[in-house]
């Protein structure tokens, strides 16, 4: 919580089907039984299609007075579910000094992969940047960045589309949302498909641990 206006605002980015809206629901979720904070969301939604920029604006006060939208500059927190996603939108709503966790795993654009536009023969000036340069550009903005591959953890835990539950787990352990880990793990046996609670509070939990054992930029 910033002190100095008693606001968290989180910026969450990725792609849709990647779970973010999921990540979202659940998070503010947690607070609809706390009389101390107001919560807000706000959605940017990608094209009719999967792989597509999504992003999430949540912020959590004290004050009864709170935009839904993040202004430029703001956002304490940036969770990416991809990292040039993630870049995307930090370069715009991460404030300098914030916190970045993001997941490392790369998918590529179609655009990138082929070399050039579909509406044109010219090539492209470059595909996707190396992850050291989006690391480099977060640095120069004095932030904290955390990475580590969300994607195969929610693999090996059973399925992809847990990865936003990683993500959630390592945003948590970051001790800076002033929420509690049962809160969470309530609303997600609510809000998962059944049959899915135990495996979505797994992964939950392996990010917690995955952002204390992470690798700092």
């Amino acid at each position: 919580m910033n002190k100095s206006n008693n606001m968290l605002s989180i910026a969450v980015a990725g792609l849709s089907g990647q779970g973010v809206i999921m990540f979202t629901k659940v998070l503010m979720a947690a607070f609809k039984d706390d009389k101390e904070h107001t919560i807000r969301t706000y959605e940017v939604l990608g094209t009719a299609h999967r792989g597509t920029l999504i992003f999430t604006h949540c912020r959590i006060s004290r004050s009864p007075n709170v935009s839904f939208i993040i202004s430029a500059g703001e956002a304490d927190i940036l969770v990416g579910f991809e990292p040039l996603e993630a870049f995307r939108v930090g370069a715009y709503y991460l404030k300098d000094g914030g916190h970045v966790i993001t997941n490392n795993y790369s998918v590529i654009p179609v655009y990138a992969s082929v070399g050039k536009d579909f509406f044109s023969d010219k090539p492209r000036p470059r595909g996707y940047p190396p992850l050291e340069e989006i690391w480099e550009e977060f640095k120069q903005m004095d932030c904290e960045v955390t990475s580590f591959n969300a994607t195969q953890e929610a693999i090996d835990l059973g399925h992809f589309a847990m990865m936003n539950m990683v993500m959630l787990g390592a945003t948590l352990s970051t001790n800076l949302i002033p929420i509690t880990l049962e809160q969470v793990e309530a609303k997600i046996e609510e809000l998962v498909p059944k049959g899915t609670v135990d495996m979505n509070i797994a992964a939950l939990r392996r990010g917690m641990e995955l952002y204390e054992a992470g690798t700092q930029h």
